[in-house]
């Protein structure tokens, strides 16, 4: 019983760790700016690079 447990738990925490955008907290942590706004407006990898830099 504890293993079913456990393992929906898991599923749960997966699920919201693969569903938040990473590129938009990027932005919003790094130079706080909705990365929405700038470039492509995409929350993709390249747009993020592009306008938040290495």
């Amino acid at each position: 019983m504890v293993f079913w447990i456990a393992s929906l738990v898991g599923l749960a925490i997966g699920y919201l760790f693969g569903s938040t955008p990473t590129g938009y907290l990027a932005g919003k942590l790094l130079k706080s700016i909705d990365i929405r706004e700038h470039g492509s407006k995409s929350t993709g990898a390249t747009n993020v690079l592009r306008t938040l830099g290495k």
